[in-house]
């Protein structure tokens, strides 16, 4: 029915919203691919950063030497002090044991803050899209990668920021928790 799985999205949407069971055969369902998880995840961060697996998904996208182990010990302290993953994340330097990642984590949580100064400035939502794409380095490090695979995570993000000017045009007051 298309010719790149990019493409498979409005078909999706489409079959999902007339509840028609559907199977894709030989790729992966638009929203299960791992970059556009990825950017949701950045979405969801910044809308509200309450959901910790999706900042657990993202605090090391692309990567910026934060491991596992630092993010079990700022999990530890966040169950501790009864707050969010990335609530804990703001508070990395009173983190036991985080030592060097707490810099580290720190570079992570000021990111998330600027794209939610950018949002609270006024930005369209695909401008936002953008600002992640390009200030965490995920679109440089597709096209550093060159190759056919990363060229197809390329198009599937061009195809959800398409998604995102869609929203925007039809939506009243579009809103990023609405996305």
């Amino acid at each position: 029915l298309y010719r790149t799985n990019a493409q498979s999205r409005i078909y999706e949407e489409k079959l999902l919203m007339k509840n028609i069971p559907y199977k894709i055969i030989g790729g992966q369902n638009f929203y299960g691919r791992k970059e556009v998880k990825d950017l949701i995840c950045y979405l969801k961060a910044v809308d509200n950063g309450r959901d910790d697996m999706a900042v657990r998904r993202i605090v090391n996208v692309p990567k910026r030497g934060i491991g596992v182990s630092s993010v079990d010990k700022i999990q530890a302290y966040a169950d501790t002090y009864e707050m969010g993953l990335l609530d804990a994340m703001f508070e990395a330097a009173n983190v036991p044991g985080l030592n060097r990642a707490a810099a580290k984590v720190e570079g992570f949580t000021n990111l998330i803050m600027d794209f939610r100064d950018l949002l609270e400035e006024g930005v369209f939502l695909s401008e936002l899209y953008d600002q992640i794409l390009e200030r965490t380095g995920y679109w440089e490090e597709l096209v550093a990668e060159n190759t056919e695979e990363a060229e197809a995570r390329m198009e599937n993000l061009i195809e959800l920021k398409n998604k995102i000017v869609k929203y925007e045009e039809e939506a009243e007051h579009p809103t990023l928790s609405e996305l």
